[in-house]
């Protein structure tokens, strides 16, 4: 991406996506390659069943077969899965259950995105700025998650990056917390507004005002989202009010007591009678 310099690849648009995808198959069959000619140097004689059918006393070459290795060093393989859903449940064994499930998704109108665009693309044409973008933020994210300790103290944590089928990227983010920031029961969340003491809110001020000055970036997000929640909450409550006099549901009128009045009988129209004869 020099400037001044035309570039056919990223002007492509969806051609830019086939040759992406065309691209990584090339080099994952390079890797293929590798591991179909290099089966002795990895050792597949252990992996496969060979050496049991021998030891068995299969004595026939057509029953015994053979067949190519993938190793765990293969992203995507059968080994590379099972290691990972073994380490999964190796973290779950030793601290637990987890906590909070969090998943972050990647937003095509990011500033950082929107700026890189030349004139006439939109996110979609650009695959590689949107991975770029979003490997930054996933990053900074851990690190405020990790180390920051944004929602407490982590003990461990597992994720994983799936992409949606327009190409734009999410994560999935399971975290086991320390024993003091682990949501056991409903009174450990946060109560509702309504329910606040005066002392439980002055402590929450004080959060926010020290939350506002050790992360004024994190604070000023989370406000503007309060903001844009309200703003949406508000103009459903006034589409709904607005419908449901539409529909003219309240004709009769009450009174104080509960009781509802009569209706006062309407006055006939001017104009002829129905038995009339207009001349």
């Amino acid at each position: 991406m020099r400037p001044g310099i035309f570039n056919p690849i990223l002007h492509g648009k969806r051609l830019f996506q086939q040759f992406a995808v065309d691209t990584y198959i090339k080099i994952e069959n390079s890797r293929l390659d590798y591991i179909w000619n290099n089966q002795d140097k990895i050792r597949a004689d252990l992996y496969q069943g060979l050496m049991d059918s021998l030891h068995a006393g299969e004595g026939s070459a057509d029953a015994i077969g053979k067949r190519t290795v993938l190793s765990t060093s293969f992203i995507g393989g059968p080994r590379d899965k099972r290691r990972r859903y073994m380490d999964a449940m190796a973290l779950v064994r030793k601290y637990g259950k987890p906590d909070i499930f969090l998943t972050m998704t990647c937003n095509p109108n990011w500033d950082e995105i929107k700026r890189e665009l030349y004139p006439g693309q939109t996110p979609q044409d650009r695959p590689d700025l949107v991975v770029r973008v979003f490997r930054v933020k996933l990053e900074e994210l851990k690190n405020k998650l990790l180390h920051k300790d944004i929602l407490g103290k982590v003990k461990a944590y597992v994720y994983v990056v799936e992409f949606q089928k327009r190409g734009l990227p999410h994560a999935h983010f399971l975290l086991i917390m320390e024993g003091r920031f682990k949501l056991t029961c409903p009174e450990n969340s946060d109560p509702p507004a309504e329910d606040e003491s005066d002392e439980v809110k002055c402590l929450r001020n004080s959060e926010n005002s020290n939350m506002n000055k050790e992360l004024p970036e994190l604070f000023g997000m989370l406000k503007a989202a309060e903001i844009e929640i309200k703003k949406e909450h508000q103009v459903l409550m006034v589409n709904k009010t607005t419908s449901f006099k539409k529909q003219g549901k309240s004709k009769g009128k009450f009174k104080k007591g509960g009781k509802k009045a009569a209706t006062p009988p309407m006055k006939p129209k001017n104009g002829p009678k129905p038995d009339a004869e207009c001349y």
